[in-house]
């Protein structure tokens, strides 16, 4: 990438729909030419080449901040932008049109059933499961219970993992493989961790 740079446009979305930078919102997601982005129960697309607007959409409880204290409700691929609405249901968004295609619920594995950290790759949606904060009656924004993957195209969960005290803003998805910290260590395992000289790489695995 050579010089001199410049600005191609400018003009909407603006700083009026999008959620306040203090308020700490979800970043734009940009795949294949297009920006994707979410405001106050508003998600947008718009080409980021020429700034001409392809959608724009009323979506209550779209609307995610704090972060990174929290995760991103918010992910995307060459065919469709995931939404996570109400820290409940995952819609799956047409990338050009912004019509739903699918829905989709965390799977069931405790009381609370929300959906916190979220994720795609080759065709597999990812999410996490976030402890429920008692004192605001809602989902954590931090620490999760377990993991998950459903099958994009049919709906159908891959698996579920179980675990205690999962920071959902420390989660990462590589070449087929998830990597967290989990919490829920055995007594060996703590042992184990506390005895084994740092070395660079993990004493504990799974």
């Amino acid at each position: 990438v050579e010089g001199p740079f410049g600005i191609l446009w400018y003009g909407d979305p603006g700083p009026r729909k999008r959620i306040d930078r203090h308020s700490r919102g979800p970043v734009p997601l940009v795949v294949d030419g297009v920006a994707l982005m979410t405001g106050y129960d508003l998600v947008m697309a718009y080409d980021i080449y020429n700034g001409r607007k392809l959608w724009e959409r009323w979506m209550p409880g779209a609307t995610r901040e704090d972060l990174p204290t929290g995760t991103s409700n918010l992910a995307a691929d060459s065919n469709y932008f995931y939404v996570v609405r109400d820290n409940t249901t995952c819609l799956q968004l047409d990338r050009m049109t912004g019509e739903t295609r699918q829905e989709f619920k965390a799977p069931r594995i405790s009381e609370h059933q929300y959906w916190g950290w979220i994720a795609v790759e080759d065709g597999m949606l990812l999410g996490s499961l976030p402890d429920h904060d008692e004192r605001r009656r809602r989902a954590s924004n931090q620490v999760a219970h377990g993991l998950f993957a459903i099958n994009a195209e049919t709906g159908e969960t891959a698996w579920t993992y179980k675990g205690t005290g999962i920071e959902q803003d420390g989660i990462a998805v590589s070449e087929g493989r998830v990597y967290f910290v989990d919490r829920n260590l055995t007594d060996a395992e703590t042992k184990l961790a506390i005895e084994t000289p740092a070395t660079g790489t993990s004493a504990v695995t799974r």
